[in-house]
């Protein structure tokens, strides 16, 4: 399955990209089929990134995220959804953010006409995220009722 990583820098702390690119290359052992990050800037704004292919190729990209505060990454290993059609790819948009997910929703289909969601992609994981955005109470309360779904 699909490989996550990422990190929280302290206060004072600078990005390290050879440390980050090191984790990266583990991580795609989990998933080479695509790849992708979210994060936070040092003026506090929402950046994402995402493309088919193996992060490995395209490490020098993690220079984007250079003034990152914090960082999430998603190597993924295609279940549902040809990862040549980007939007297929991790992060999925979520409720003002962005959402990677590690695992198989083997009954999405199931999920998306009971919650009568519109998923725009083939990508199991997007229920998830449109779930999160549809049901009620806090961010946390959402993501973990969206789990046990």
């Amino acid at each position: 399955m699909c490989g996550l990583f990422g990190f929280v820098a302290q206060p004072g702390q600078q990005f390290h990209p050879r440390r980050l690119a090191k984790i990266a290359r583990v991580t795609e052992r989990r998933g080479p089929h695509s790849f992708g990050f979210a994060w936070i800037d040092s003026r506090g704004r929402l950046r994402m990134y995402k493309q088919a292919g193996r992060i490995t190729d395209h490490l020098g990209l993690l220079a984007m995220a250079r003034d990152a505060r914090m960082l999430v990454g998603h190597c993924r290993y295609a279940t549902h959804g040809d990862p040549a059609d980007n939007q297929n790819n991790h992060p999925h948009p979520c409720d003002g953010g962005w959402l990677v997910h590690n695992g198989i929703i083997h009954h999405h289909d199931r999920l998306n006409f009971q919650f009568e969601l519109s998923p725009i992609t083939e990508c199991d994981s997007e229920t998830l995220a449109l779930l999160v955005e549809q049901l009620d109470g806090t961010l946390v309360e959402r993501c973990c009722e969206a789990a046990r779904l």
